[in-house]
């Protein structure tokens, strides 16, 4: 059996309190109609980080939608730049791409929680 979890957070990742914006922050959702693909963008109330969660919600492959931030897996598939598919249910979290100008349309809605 593969470890999932680790005292500290998941496998292969610093504990969540470690990332300002996985606990507190900006949120949008990205592609709200979709059917298929669930995704959103966290963003640190100081505005020093942007992360990116998805869910492919089906049974089969999808595409990315357009205009998602590209991104560098931290949990999920392999890491390394996000594929422009998803697989049957597969979930990321992603640390944003730093400088492609999402972190201040991320600030500028959305709800802070």
């Amino acid at each position: 059996m593969i470890p999932t979890s680790h005292p500290t957070g998941p496998v292969g990742d610093p504990s969540r309190r470690e990332e300002p914006a996985l606990t507190r922050g900006a949120f949008r959702a990205l592609a709200p109609r979709s059917r298929t693909y669930f995704a959103w963008l966290r963003t640190a109330v100081d505005g020093s980080a942007d992360w990116l969660i998805e869910v492919n919600l089906t049974s089969r492959t999808i595409r990315r939608p357009r205009g998602v931030p590209e991104a560098e897996t931290v949990l999920g598939s392999p890491g390394g730049a996000l594929r422009a598919t998803l697989t049957p249910y597969e979930c990321r979290v992603a640390r944003v791409t730093p400088g492609n100008g999402h972190a201040a349309s991320a600030r500028g809605g959305g709800h802070r929680g």
